[in-house]
């Protein structure tokens, strides 16, 4: 039996939301997507110690969430620093690319906005 591949999604976009989930159902049908929109929830779910998730994505043009504040949160803390987190932003800039490595992410994508292209 295969592993469940746990991944962690920060976004108040529920269209997005349905994207990834479809994407990753489509590519790695054996995954568990967790997605949290509201810092409070991250809050909840960061004191969880019966939760680890394999990979994080942030959207980093959420408005709900300060998606810089939330990645270095996430790199401070014992139990999610080592954890791979991947920024997805919208229109990166030299500059907002710069501030996600600088904030801590592993690496930094253009977010898809369909789900071939997420696919792909």
């Amino acid at each position: 039996m295969p592993l469940t591949f746990q991944i962690l999604l920060i976004d108040d976009d529920a269209d997005d939301q349905l994207l990834i989930k479809a994407a990753w159902e489509k590519v790695y049908p054996v995954c568990n997507l967790t997605w949290i929109s509201h810092e409070s929830k991250l809050q909840h779910l960061a004191e969880d110690r019966n939760y680890c998730p394999d990979l994080i994505f942030i959207s980093w043009d959420i408005s709900n969430i300060l998606g810089k504040e939330q990645l270095r949160a996430l790199k401070e803390s014992p139990l999610y620093r080592k954890i791979p987190i991947i920024l997805l932003i919208q229109l990166p800039t030299e500059k907002s690319v710069k501030e996600a490595y600088d904030a801590g992410a592993s690496t930094v994508i253009v977010k898809p906005d369909s789900l071939p292209d997420w696919v792909e």
